[in-house]
């Protein structure tokens, strides 16, 4: 559960959980986090656990060279075909 601590960010509540993430990103405060990876939705947040792992996603991410792929799970049948959202 996410506690009610001074700091109510998402950052926060991971620092307050798992105190070692203050040291994965170059940012104290960063709690790892890498990068909102989904911004026009609810989003999806890359982070890491450790400073190494943070410094190659983070290269990874600069480099275009992480991608989003989406799976939808659907019960009964489509009324028609579908063409694929987003791509481009």
């Amino acid at each position: 559960a996410l506690s009610r601590s001074k700091n109510p960010s998402l950052a926060g509540a991971l620092l307050e959980q798992l105190p070692e993430l203050a040291h994965a990103a170059p940012k104290r405060g960063d709690a790892g986090l890498v990068n909102r990876l989904d911004r026009e939705t609810s989003g999806i947040l890359l982070g890491a656990r450790n400073r190494e792992s943070w410094g190659k996603l983070s290269a990874l991410l600069k480099a275009g060279k992480i991608s989003k792929r989406y799976l939808v799970l659907a019960e009964g049948k489509l009324a028609a075909p579908c063409e694929p959202i987003g791509t481009e």
